[in-house]
Protein backbone atom coordinates (compact mmCIF):
# COMPACT_ATOMS: atom_id res chain seq x y z
CA UNK A 1 0.00 0.00 0.00
CA UNK A 2 2.98 2.37 0.87
CA UNK A 3 4.66 1.44 -2.40
CA UNK A 4 1.51 2.15 -4.26
CA UNK A 5 1.08 5.70 -2.68
CA UNK A 6 4.55 7.00 -2.60
CA UNK A 7 4.62 6.00 -6.72
CA UNK A 8 1.33 7.93 -7.11
CA UNK A 9 3.09 11.03 -4.93
CA UNK A 10 6.39 11.02 -7.34
CA UNK A 11 4.30 10.40 -10.72
CA UNK A 12 2.36 13.65 -9.76
CA UNK A 13 3.88 16.74 -11.85
CA UNK A 14 4.87 19.58 -9.79
CA UNK A 15 5.93 23.59 -9.82
CA UNK A 16 9.61 24.10 -9.99
CA UNK A 17 10.58 24.57 -6.76
CA UNK A 18 10.50 28.54 -6.23
CA UNK A 19 13.76 30.42 -4.91
CA UNK A 20 11.83 31.41 -1.70
CA UNK A 21 9.56 30.27 0.58
CA UNK A 22 6.35 31.38 -1.17
CA UNK A 23 5.01 30.12 -4.02
CA UNK A 24 2.00 31.61 -5.90
CA UNK A 25 0.91 29.23 -8.24
CA UNK A 26 -2.83 29.93 -7.84
CA UNK A 27 -2.19 33.55 -8.41
CA UNK A 28 -4.09 34.14 -5.08
CA UNK A 29 -1.70 36.30 -2.72
CA UNK A 30 -1.31 40.29 -3.48
CA UNK A 31 2.14 41.00 -3.97
CA UNK A 32 2.95 42.79 -0.92
CA UNK A 33 1.58 39.49 1.21
CA UNK A 34 3.75 37.23 -0.47
CA UNK A 35 6.89 40.07 -0.44
CA UNK A 36 5.96 40.04 3.58
CA UNK A 37 5.66 36.11 4.04
CA UNK A 38 9.14 36.13 2.00
CA UNK A 39 10.70 38.15 4.31
CA UNK A 40 9.21 36.94 7.36
CA UNK A 41 10.15 33.20 6.79
CA UNK A 42 13.36 33.85 5.44
CA UNK A 43 14.45 35.14 8.46
CA UNK A 44 12.68 32.16 10.28
CA UNK A 45 14.49 29.71 8.37
CA UNK A 46 17.68 31.80 9.11
CA UNK A 47 17.61 31.86 12.95
CA UNK A 48 16.23 28.65 13.31
CA UNK A 49 16.68 26.31 10.38
CA UNK A 50 13.67 25.11 10.15
CA UNK A 51 12.20 25.67 6.53
CA UNK A 52 8.52 26.64 6.15
CA UNK A 53 6.88 26.91 2.78
CA UNK A 54 3.62 28.97 1.61
CA UNK A 55 2.71 27.74 -1.72
CA UNK A 56 -0.87 28.35 -3.51
CA UNK A 57 -1.69 25.75 -6.42
CA UNK A 58 -4.64 25.73 -9.00
CA UNK A 59 -5.21 22.09 -8.40
CA UNK A 60 -4.40 19.31 -7.25
CA UNK A 61 -4.60 16.94 -9.90
CA UNK A 62 -6.39 14.51 -9.12
CA UNK A 63 -4.50 13.59 -5.65
CA UNK A 64 -5.87 13.91 -2.39
CA UNK A 65 -4.56 17.04 -0.26
CA UNK A 66 -2.20 14.43 1.99
CA UNK A 67 -0.56 13.04 -1.37
CA UNK A 68 0.08 16.07 -2.78
CA UNK A 69 1.49 17.93 0.09
CA UNK A 70 3.88 14.65 0.75
CA UNK A 71 5.03 14.49 -2.57
CA UNK A 72 5.52 18.12 -2.70
CA UNK A 73 7.35 18.14 0.81
CA UNK A 74 9.68 15.71 -0.98
CA UNK A 75 10.28 16.78 -3.89
CA UNK A 76 11.20 20.44 -3.47
CA UNK A 77 13.33 18.71 -0.02
CA UNK A 78 11.72 21.20 2.11
CA UNK A 79 13.63 20.79 5.42
CA UNK A 80 16.32 19.05 4.51
CA UNK A 81 16.64 15.20 3.55
CA UNK A 82 18.66 14.32 6.94
CA UNK A 83 17.42 16.94 9.59
CA UNK A 84 13.50 16.99 7.94
CA UNK A 85 12.66 19.88 9.90
CA UNK A 86 10.32 21.32 6.74
CA UNK A 87 6.81 22.61 6.94
CA UNK A 88 4.89 23.00 4.02
CA UNK A 89 1.42 24.99 4.07
CA UNK A 90 -0.56 24.47 0.88
CA UNK A 91 -3.42 25.91 -0.72
CA UNK A 92 -5.56 24.71 -3.87
CA UNK A 93 -7.59 26.90 -5.39
CA UNK A 94 -10.05 25.29 -7.64
CA UNK A 95 -10.24 22.14 -5.33
CA UNK A 96 -10.97 24.34 -2.81
CA UNK A 97 -8.58 22.04 -0.02
CA UNK A 98 -5.57 23.34 2.26
CA UNK A 99 -3.38 21.52 4.61
CA UNK A 100 -0.53 21.66 6.64
CA UNK A 101 2.53 18.79 5.75
CA UNK A 102 5.05 18.60 8.57
CA UNK A 103 8.38 17.09 8.00
CA UNK A 104 9.58 14.33 10.83
CA UNK A 105 11.68 16.42 12.44
CA UNK A 106 9.24 19.01 13.48
CA UNK A 107 6.21 16.56 14.20
CA UNK A 108 6.64 16.16 17.53
CA UNK A 109 6.35 20.02 17.54
CA UNK A 110 3.62 20.98 15.49
CA UNK A 111 1.05 18.29 16.08
CA UNK A 112 -1.82 17.23 13.55
CA UNK A 113 -4.65 18.53 16.36
CA UNK A 114 -3.01 21.88 16.41
CA UNK A 115 -2.20 22.19 12.49
CA UNK A 116 -6.17 21.31 12.18
CA UNK A 117 -6.98 24.19 14.92
CA UNK A 118 -5.38 26.67 12.33
CA UNK A 119 -6.62 25.48 9.42
CA UNK A 120 -9.87 25.28 10.96
CA UNK A 121 -10.23 28.28 13.08
CA UNK A 122 -7.46 30.78 11.44
CA UNK A 123 -7.53 30.03 8.04
CA UNK A 124 -10.50 28.43 6.66
CA UNK A 125 -13.13 31.85 8.31
CA UNK A 126 -10.81 34.20 6.51
CA UNK A 127 -10.72 32.02 2.77
CA UNK A 128 -14.89 31.93 3.38
CA UNK A 129 -15.03 35.71 3.76
CA UNK A 130 -12.38 36.15 0.35
CA UNK A 131 -9.55 37.26 2.44
CA UNK A 132 -7.23 34.71 0.93
CA UNK A 133 -3.97 37.15 2.29
CA UNK A 134 -4.92 37.70 5.72
CA UNK A 135 -5.55 33.81 6.14
CA UNK A 136 -2.21 32.45 5.05
CA UNK A 137 -0.51 35.29 7.15
CA UNK A 138 -2.38 34.28 10.42
CA UNK A 139 -1.87 30.22 9.76
CA UNK A 140 2.28 31.23 8.80
CA UNK A 141 2.29 33.19 12.10
CA UNK A 142 0.40 30.77 13.92
CA UNK A 143 2.59 27.91 12.79
CA UNK A 144 5.80 29.96 14.05
CA UNK A 145 4.60 30.98 17.38
CA UNK A 146 3.38 26.99 17.90
CA UNK A 147 6.67 25.49 16.97
CA UNK A 148 8.73 28.68 19.16
CA UNK A 149 6.48 26.83 21.80
CA UNK A 150 3.87 29.90 22.35
CA UNK A 151 0.30 29.13 22.11
CA UNK A 152 -1.01 31.16 18.86
CA UNK A 153 -3.88 33.99 20.07
CA UNK A 154 -3.78 32.51 23.23
CA UNK A 155 -5.93 35.57 24.65
CA UNK A 156 -8.02 36.12 20.94
CA UNK A 157 -11.16 34.37 20.36
CA UNK A 158 -10.17 33.96 16.79
CA UNK A 159 -8.11 30.43 18.44
CA UNK A 160 -11.38 29.31 19.46
CA UNK A 161 -13.63 28.14 16.75
CA UNK A 162 -15.88 30.98 15.23
CA UNK A 163 -19.49 30.79 14.97
CA UNK A 164 -19.65 31.13 10.97
CA UNK A 165 -21.45 28.78 8.32
CA UNK A 166 -19.35 25.74 6.96
CA UNK A 167 -17.11 26.55 4.71
CA UNK A 168 -16.97 24.80 1.23
CA UNK A 169 -13.30 24.37 1.92
CA UNK A 170 -12.88 20.85 2.99
CA UNK A 171 -9.90 20.11 5.19
CA UNK A 172 -9.36 16.45 5.42
CA UNK A 173 -8.69 14.82 8.60
CA UNK A 174 -4.43 13.58 8.70
CA UNK A 175 -4.68 9.14 7.91
CA UNK A 176 -3.64 8.11 11.19
CA UNK A 177 -2.96 3.86 12.06
CA UNK A 178 -5.72 2.26 14.14
CA UNK A 179 -3.52 2.04 17.43
CA UNK A 180 -2.86 5.72 17.17
CA UNK A 181 -6.86 6.73 16.46
CA UNK A 182 -7.70 4.31 19.79
CA UNK A 183 -5.59 5.82 22.06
Amino acid sequence: VWLALGTAAHAQDYPPRPDGPVYDGAGILAPETVAKLDAELRAYNAQTGRAIIVATVPNLGGASIETYATGLLSDWGIGGAKRDMGLLLLIARDDRKLGIEVGYGLEGTLTDVAADRIIRNLMTPRFREGNYDVGVEAGATAVIQILEGRQPAAGNAEWAAPAKPASRFQVEAAPMPLPSRIL
